[in-house]
């Protein structure tokens, strides 16, 4: 489930970056400062998309908390909506 902007329980949605295409040489620098914010976020719930196992198993965030979830599915790295 995944709730409208306007719905009043609060759940962060992050997209794993992953394209290199977009990124360039940033790509690395980029998925470490996301592991850093959602260090920051360790007390809200949050879900992280990932486009694939692929990048799901590049990533080095410790899914362990209860309130961090994770989700495969199909996105365009940059924009996921408002």
């Amino acid at each position: 489930f995944y709730p409208p902007a306007w719905h009043r329980e609060k759940i962060f949605f992050f997209a794993w970056p992953y394209d290199k295409s977009l990124w360039q040489a940033n790509l690395r620098p980029v998925q470490e400062e996301f592991a850093e914010v959602l260090k920051a976020l360790i007390d809200e719930r949050v879900v992280v998309l990932f486009p694939n196992e692929d990048e799901l198993s590049k990533c080095k965030i410790d899914f362990s908390n209860q309130k961090l979830t994770k989700e495969i599915i199909s996105y365009g790295d940059i924009w996921l909506r408002d």
